[in-house]
Order: structure tokens, then C-alpha cells, then sequence
């Protein structure tokens, strides 16, 4: 599922929370700005080219909310804010702390749930439509389906890590994939 940022937080908000409760994620065009981008860009790669770990073939920063204050705009950012209390449907939202950048950095498949550290949940929360935790991916640059991200539509219901097809995302400068954690 596709949104452009003009129309999702209007017309589109119930189309959204649709895509993110069956499909477990939704791609949204332009959500950030050239310059805020270009700002995000330049503090990630200053950070990354000094400090970080060597992570599948690039670098990596784990909790980057801490170790790189200067990404603070992004988590107050009007856009993203306003983005979590559309898909949320509620005015107060939370960060949880969790955040980490990536460079040229490869990965395979995983859930964000945590099951390579014992996970986040318990119980059967695959099945549970309370369990509402959501983590976006901004696009520093653009990636086209052979070389960018790519998701398994509905893998958020089963604790298979090979759950569905895979879908490629092309993804843009300024794109954002808002995914549930369980994907």
C-alpha cells in the first residue's frame, strides 16, 4: 500500500490503519522535506563514518537516540507526529527510545519484535489487534526493487520469519515505510 503524504492524514487515514492491520506496513511518498532529508543525511553519515559498528557489510548505530542527540528533530518532527496519531488514531503517541541508522548496511530476513533477544512481547501476540507498535524506515536515498527494502505483506500474524511472498519497495529520497514491528 502506497500514500502520498498530501491526502494520507485526511481522506486516507482509514485506508492507512487498513493497510498497517492487514498487510503490516504502508509506503508514504514525501513525507519529509529536501532539507530535512539533506540534515538527516549529513548527521548520519558524519556519525557513521567515526563511530558506529561494522554490521552486514556497512555500519550501524544501535540506540541512536541516544548516541546521536542530534536526530532529536526527527522524533519531534510535525510530519512523523502527525503520521503516528493518524495511524494510532489518538492524540498522545509515544517514542518507545528505539532507534538505530544504518549505511550501506545489508540485512535478512527478521522481524523487529525482538526474537533474536527472547522478544518484546509474550503470549500469543501475532493474533492480538491491540498489539499497535510501529516503527517507520526513512529513505536517505532512492532504491529501486532490485537494491531497497523488502517486506512480506501479512508475516505480522505468524511467528514465521518466512511468512508470504516477498514484495519489493522502491522507495525514494524522503519516503518513509511505516511497518508493525511483527513484519
Amino acid at each position: 500500500p502506497e500514500f502520498s503524504w498530501d491526502s494520507c492524514c485526511s481522506d486516507q487515514g482509514t485506508r492507512l490503519r487498513r493497510a498497517l492491520e492487514e498487510d503490516g506496513f504502508a509506503v508514504i511518498r514525501g513525507l519529509l522535506s529536501v532539507t530535512e532529508i539533506d540534515r538527516l543525511r549529513a548527521i548520519v553519515r558524519d556519525h557513521l563514518v567515526r563511530r558506529g559498528v561494522c554490521f552486514g557489510l556497512g555500519k550501524s548505530q544501535p540506540n541512536a537516540a541516544v548516541a546521536v542527540p542530534q536526530l532529536g528533530f526527527v522524533f519531534a518532527n510535525h510530519n512523523i507526529v502527525r503520521l503516528f496519531k493518524t495511524i494510532l488514531g489518538e492524540d498522545q503517541v509515544v517514542f518507545t527510545g528505539h532507534c538505530d541508522i544504518h549505511m550501506n548496511m545489508l540485512s535478512g530476513w527478521h522481524k523487529d519484535s525482538g526474537e533474536a533477544f527472547g522478544g518484546y512481547f509474550h503470549g500469543d501476540y501475532f493474533a492480538a489487534n491491540e498489539c499497535r507498535v510501529y516503527k517507520i524506515a526513512v529513505y536517505l536515498q532512492n532504491s529501486d526493487v532490485h537494491a531497497g527494502f523488502a517486506i512480506r505483506p501479512g508475516s505480522h500474524r505468524s511467528p514465521a520469519i518466512m511468512c508470504g511472498d516477498e514484495v519489493p519497495i522502491e522507495t525514494r529520497i524522503g519516503d518513509v515505510v511505516v511497518f508493525d514491528v511483527r513484519v
